[in-house]
C-alpha cells in the first residue's frame, strides 16, 4: 500500500498549484466545463468512489449532474494540501429538473417530473492525489448527503431501499 501524502522537493509550489487545480475542478462542475476535466484529470485516474452508472468518463458526470440540476453550484468551504494530495470540502446547491434520473446513483430509469423544482443543499469533500498537475487518484466523501438527496427526490427504487435497510441493521 502506498504512503500518502508524498512530500515534494518543491513542496510550497506543489501545494499552491494543487490547491488551485482542486478549486478549478470544483468550479468546472458548477459551470459544466467538461474541457477543464480533460486538462486536469488523467484519463487513467484511479477512482475509489462510486459514480453514476451512465458515466464512462469523468466529464460525463458533469453532463449528467447539470441535466438533473441545471443551476448546480459548488462553493468551496476548505482546501488543505500536503505533498501530492489535496482535500477540498464543499457545499452544493441545486434545483432538480425532474429529468435524467437514470444517471443518478441507482435511481430508476425514466423521469420524475413531479419532483421537479425541489431545491437541494448538501455537503461533501474530495481527496485528490496529483502528479505533474493532473489528478491520478480520487476519493469522494458525501455518501450521506447523496443518499439524503436521492431520498428527498424520491428516486431510489425499492431494491435500493431494501439494501440500505439491510445495511442499516449491520
Amino acid at each position: 500500500m502506498p504512503v500518502y501524502p508524498n512530500l515534494q522537493d518543491n513542496e510550497a509550489e506543489v501545494r499552491s498549484r494543487n490547491r488551485w487545480i482542486a478549486r478549478r475542478l470544483l468550479a468546472a462542475f458548477s459551470w459544466a466545463e467538461t474541457d477543464v476535466v480533460g486538462q486536469y484529470i488523467d484519463p487513467e485516474i484511479v477512482n475509489h468512489s462510486p459514480h453514476p452508472p451512465t458515466t464512462l468518463k469523468e466529464e460525463d458526470e458533469i453532463v449528467v449532474m447539470k441535466e438533473a440540476f441545471p443551476d448546480l453550484n459548488f462553493r468551496e468551504e476548505i482546501t488543505v494540501a500536503e505533498g501530492d494530495m489535496v482535500y477540498i470540502g464543499w457545499e452544493a446547491t441545486g434545483t432538480y429538473s425532474g429529468y435524467k434520473v437514470e444517471g443518478l446513483y441507482g435511481g430508476p430509469t425514466g423521469t420524475a417530473p413531479e419532483r421537479a423544482g425541489i431545491n437541494l443543499e448538501y455537503y461533501g469533500g474530495e481527496v485528490l492525489r496529483l502528479k505533474d498537475a493532473r489528478v491520478i487518484e480520487h476519493w469522494d466523501h458525501y455518501t450521506k448527503g447523496r443518499l439524503e438527496s436521492l431520498l428527498r427526490l424520491g428516486i431510489l427504487d425499492e431494491e435500493t431501499l431494501r439494501q440500505l435497510d439491510v445495511l442499516a441493521l449491520v
